[in-house]
Parts: C-alpha cells; structure tokens; sequence
C-alpha cells in the first residue's frame, strides 16, 4: 500500500524510522519530504515554500491512505495535510493524541492507541474507524 507520513518537520528523523519500518512490511512510503527536504522552513523563499506545499500535496493524492503521526510538537502543516486527505477521500490512521480534534471521529479515519510497533502491520481498512489497540484479554 502507498501510504503518506504526516508529521512535524522536527520529527523528521523519527518519522523515517516508521518510513523504515512501514517499508519493511511491504509499505511504499509517498511522503517526499522525509528525504528530498533539506532546508529549514525559516532559511526557505515564498517560492520554495510554495513548492514545498504543492509536492506534499501531490504526496497525499498518490497514496492510498495517510499515516498521522498526531505527536508533540503541533504542527498546523500536519493538521493541514489531515484535513486535506479527508477531503479528498484518502483513510486517515491517527498515531497519538485524538482528544484534540472532533475531526478524528470522521468516518474514514482510524485512530491507534499505544505502542507503534503493535500495529504497522494494520490494513489501512477505511470501513473500520476508532479502533484502538486491543486489550490482552483483562
């Protein structure tokens, strides 16, 4: 499955590690920024910024599902990226914090509790919605 990473740019190392972990289950991983961005978002022009935001955005509609990584820092670029997938109809797999927005209830989103290792494996199923990780049996 073609899947695109949204997460804050200053999480960029740990978010190539889920790249790296998402490719060895198989995934392709659309998200350009995580290897073709090098500069700092401050150090860039309004034309590299604008260029930088149509490339995400053009990574969003080649995946097939979008992988929020709803972590701290917030970053309104991610919140953006998410409102933009459900627009356009991509499933959402929320990772973190989903007591933030009302907009991780939508139909076609997905939200994981706890550890990302217990889950990369998931299918990305845009009928299944609000799932959370499941209990061991207590």
């Amino acid at each position: 499955m073609k899947l695109y990473i949204a997460a804050p740019f200053n999480n960029r190392e740990k978010s190539l590690e889920y790249k790296a972990r998402l490719e060895a289950y198989g995934h392709t991983i659309t998200a350009r920024w995580l290897t073709d961005h090098h500069e700092k978002y401050e150090d860039m022009n309004l034309d590299t910024l604008a260029k930088e935001a149509r490339v995400d955005l053009e990574d969003i509609l080649a995946a097939d599902a979008v992988l929020l990584m709803n972590t701290y820092p917030c970053s309104p670029g991610r919140m953006f990226e998410f409102g933009f997938a459900v627009a356009f109809g991509r499933p959402v797999l929320i990772y973190g914090d989903t007591t933030k927005t009302v907009f991780a209830h939508l139909p076609g989103v997905t939200t994981r509790v706890g550890d990302l290792d217990k889950w990369l494996e998931y299918d990305f199923n845009p009928e299944a919605q609000n799932v959370t990780e499941p209990s061991n049996g207590n």
